[in-house]
């Protein structure tokens, strides 16, 4: 599903560093992010936006505006968004307003905010692998569009950070379990018997090894994409990488 970019309000099918900007802005912000000392506003005011076209004028002011909304969805200092708010309060079109990620409450600490958005996301999971098997969970519909933007770009590196957290939870340490999917595990001492009741036999070795081909090319291509693991990390805030480190070690 769309959304805007907070940055240029233009549509995006895909988010970079953690938040909803588009590929274009993203790429500018690391490209210019260490220029910001040498970069000056065409007009001094900060606010170069052009509406019409939905783009700024001046690299300073896209710049400032990139690191502005990203200050603000890691739930830091907000007084420069706050004036750059007030310069353009008296635009005709003030889209730039809703186009801003509200700031973290302060009152909410961040390990509860992790623990009530990771319970949501896991009984909703669950519920849909549930349902694929024809088991009514009555749970209330959801909008499949509305979370596949983040199923298309997560997907792969939660299961596996979220599998290795439900292993120390129920396991209570590294195990040779593997998690298929959320409501499937297999134990590695059975996998010798997993085929024991496969009614064409002699299709278990091609079919193997045509699986064992295809998983090599995948953990290739994602060797490559681990190269490149800190564009990620970059989009986690210290106090958020904290957390998750701390949750991870009371579980051990």
């Amino acid at each position: 599903m769309p959304v805007e970019c907070l940055v240029c309000g233009k549509q995006t099918e895909v988010t970079h560093m953690g938040m909803n900007a588009c590929r274009a802005c993203t790429v500018f912000y690391k490209r210019n992010q260490k220029k910001s000392e040498r970069l000056v506003c065409v007009n001094g005011s900060y606010a170069c936006l052009d509406y019409g076209k939905s783009v700024f004028w001046c690299r300073k002011c896209r710049l400032e505006r990139f690191q502005t909304v990203l200050n603000t969805a890691w739930g830091e200092d907000t007084s420069k968004l706050a004036r750059q708010l007030s310069r353009i309060a008296d635009s005709p079109e003030r889209r730039s307003l809703s186009r801003i990620t509200p700031p973290r409450s302060p009152k909410v600490p961040v390990l509860d905010s992790l623990r009530a958005n990771h319970r949501t996301l896991s009984i909703s999971r669950c519920a849909a692998e549930l349902a694929l098997r024809g088991i009514d969970m009555n749970t209330q519909y959801m909008n499949e569009e509305k979370f596949w933007l983040l199923v298309r770009n997560y997907e792969k590196i939660y299961h596996c950070v979220d599998a290795e957290l439900r292993t120390l939870r129920k396991f209570r340490k590294r195990s040779t379990n593997i998690w298929g999917t959320y409501t499937t595990c297999m134990y590695l001492e059975y996998v010798e018997h997993y085929f024991s009741d496969c009614p064409n036999k002699s299709s278990i070795l091609p079919a193997s090894e045509k699986a064992l081909t295809e998983e090599e090319q995948v953990s290739r291509r994602w060797q490559t994409t681990c190269k490149r693991v800190e564009y990620y990390t970059m989009a986690l805030p210290t106090n958020v990488s904290r957390a998750i480190s701390t949750t991870i070690n009371n579980l051990n």
